[in-house]
């Protein structure tokens, strides 16, 4: 046992070591990591920690074995299954370089290689790992201690380094991921859903007309962060799963002045480090907020949560960060700040995909109806054999969405409450918003990134700032997600550069209240759905929406006559005017910078 326990110990403790190597040599690429696969420092303690774990328990069971099978020479098969194991685990860490049967490939050779150097050498490497295992074990240790020392001292030393404030208002942003306005009671929905959120917006200005620069995630925090629209920033682009630094962004803008920013990141497939949404932030929580998102961080726990413990019924997340978390740590950061003027980033996914409320909100508005029985983890990814469930399914699902949002507002009140009882939620900017919608069968789809109907984008914008935004303001013209960093930055004082106009302190001329999204083509979409022929281009007014695709005929929409969006008007000759019009209106909005000589959009008919 002692041979075996030795053996394992010291494979996975090196093993975790060179993943953890590969998975930082990798994150110095933009785009490299995959959307499951983002890491940071914390992987150079956390992945031996793990396999030493997993390796030393394989080794038990070949232990085991070795009293019950006698004659065969285990110590070499151990070996062996631990090299293979670990090749495979390396090759596949990106998850796009190597399909899982030319990994398997390359890990059977690899490891039919070392497993023979081992076997002629096997007394002398069995000697040198004796001798170098409490080393090795104590190397993980010093690991640890500095990383946690290192980016503590990191931070305090940004912190240190900021310009002087002076007496500014604290910033707070909130992202409730994938939520639709329409499900906000403030936005009409007849569910009281958001009782906390409508008086938060009672106590503020509501836009009842915003919408998202994209259907998803990315995209849409980029233009959230840098105030550019997605043909300007290009994240999410094919071959471009990140933002880039050609823009400057909100943390960057607020650093500038003086505020200590922290980002406290629960979607961490696309708001992680790995997406570059992190620029400029002094403080990001990203990953390790949880035991279980520490295991997934390795190539092993990702396998073991997407591939083989959804055949046992765990459907969630692994490793999901609820809103309740999210808030704790934004508190206890805010409250070790010392007074100085913060930014602060929340995203929250308790609405996205797989609908799941907590155990205390499940069944409050009837969610414990059918289920669709499935063995996949229904993030909203999308795949050619994705099809719309039976109705009964579908309102279920918008069941415990609905009871999901209930819990995510309770929280949000929780949240401003405590700001309230420490004195500073009368002087904090607070913007609470969405990045998306998502779709449960209009225009016969599901989940989101792949249309630009309403469904996929209109959301929630609700601004509160009591010395500046007038209580009840309600405004029911178009506006884009992109304005809020110029929104925030000058309701702050602060000149930061960031285009447009900030919707309250300085508003558009008339001619200027459009929103434009975008979405980029897609692959791997069922061939009927929009994004599977190119990319879309929308234009909201008043009165029309303008849908264009690279692969396809436009759509035109009276939005006042038909809010379902079911008629699609492009191809009527009458209104051959309105078209040409806001199909000269779009190719100004996306190709040229903020300018006023645009064509008019037409009122409505």
């Amino acid at each position: 046992m002692r041979k075996f326990l030795i053996l394992g110990l010291w494979l996975g403790l090196v093993y975790g070591f060179l993943e953890a190597a590969e998975s930082c040599l990798l994150g110095l690429y933009p785009g490299a990591l995959a959307w499951r696969s983002g890491n940071s420092a914390r992987i150079l303690w956390v992945a031996p920690i793990v396999y030493g774990i997993a390796a030393a328990a394989l080794a038990l069971v070949f232990h085991a074995l070795s009293r019950v099978v006698r004659g065969l020479d285990w110590t070499v098969a151990f070996v062996f299954v631990v090299l293979v194991a670990g090749t495979y685990f390396g090759a596949r860490l990106q998850g796009d370089v190597f399909s899982w049967w030319a990994s398997l490939l390359l890990a059977l050779g690899i490891a039919t290689q070392l497993t023979r150097l081992f076997n002629r050498r096997r007394a002398q490497l069995l000697s040198f790992m004796q001798r170098t295992l409490v080393p090795l074990a104590g190397l993980v240790v010093v690991v640890a201690v500095g990383e946690f020392t290192l980016s503590a001292a990191m931070e305090r030393s940004a912190l240190a380094k900021l310009p002087a404030a002076g007496a500014r208002p604290n910033v707070l942003v909130l992202v409730a991921d994938t939520l639709r306005s329409d499900h906000v009671a403030a936005y009409g929905y007849p569910r009281p859903t958001t009782p906390r959120i409508d008086r938060f917006a009672a106590e503020g200005a509501t836009f009842l007309d915003a919408y998202s620069t994209s259907s998803w995630t990315l995209p849409a925090h980029a233009s959230l962060m840098t105030g550019r629209r997605v043909n300007e920033h290009r994240a999410g682009q094919q071959g471009r799963p990140y933002l880039d630094r050609k823009y400057a962004t909100l943390p960057e803008a607020f650093g500038d002045a003086g505020y200590a920013s922290g980002g406290f990141v629960a979607n961490t497939f696309w708001c992680g480090r790995q997406t570059g949404l992190d620029r400029g932030f002094i403080h990001y929580e990203d990953f390790y907020g949880n035991l279980g998102d520490a295991l997934v961080r390795t190539v092993l726990g990702r396998m073991m949560a997407y591939e083989v413990l959804r055949y046992v019924g765990f459907v969630d997340i692994p490793g999901r960060k609820h809103a309740g978390d999210v808030n704790d740590r934004l508190l206890r950061w805010i409250d070790g700040l010392g007074g100085r003027p913060f930014f602060a980033f929340a995203n929250y996914m308790d609405v996205h995909g797989p609908y799941i409320p907590p155990p205390s909100y499940d069944g409050r508005f009837g969610g414990r109806g059918p289920q669709r029985h499935s063995t996949e983890i229904e993030l909203g990814a999308i795949n050619a054999d994705t099809t719309v469930p039976e109705p009964a399914i579908l309102k279920s699902w918008i069941d415990r969405y609905d009871e999901s949002l209930l819990y995510l507002d309770t929280e949000i009140g929780r949240l401003l409450d405590e700001l309230a009882r420490r004195g500073l939620l009368d002087n904090t900017i607070v913007v609470f918003t969405s990045d998306h919608g998502e779709s449960w069968g209009e225009h016969d789809l599901l989940f989101h990134g792949h249309s630009l109907y309403d469904d996929q984008i209109q959301i929630p914008l609700i601004v509160r700032f009591p010395p500046s935004v007038p209580a009840g303001m309600r405004e029911a013209r178009p506006v884009g997600l992109e304005q809020v960093p110029k929104l925030v930055t000058d309701l702050a004082g602060i000149t930061a550069g960031f285009p447009g106009h900030s919707l309250i302190a300085d508003p558009p001329p008339d001619d200027e209240w459009v929103a434009v999204s975008e979405v980029f083509r897609r692959r791997g979409m069922p061939p009927s759905w929009p994004t599977a022929k190119g990319g879309l281009r929308s234009l909201e007014t008043d009165d029309w929406q303008l849908i264009e695709n690279d692969g396809g005929r436009p759509e035109l929409y009276n939005v006042d006559a038909d809010p379902d969006l079911l008629t699609n008007l492009a191809e009527d000759a009458r209104f051959a005017d309105v078209l040409a019009v806001l199909k000269r209106r779009l190719a100004v909005e996306v190709t040229a910078p903020p300018s006023r000589d645009r064509p008019q959009p037409p009122a409505g008919r």
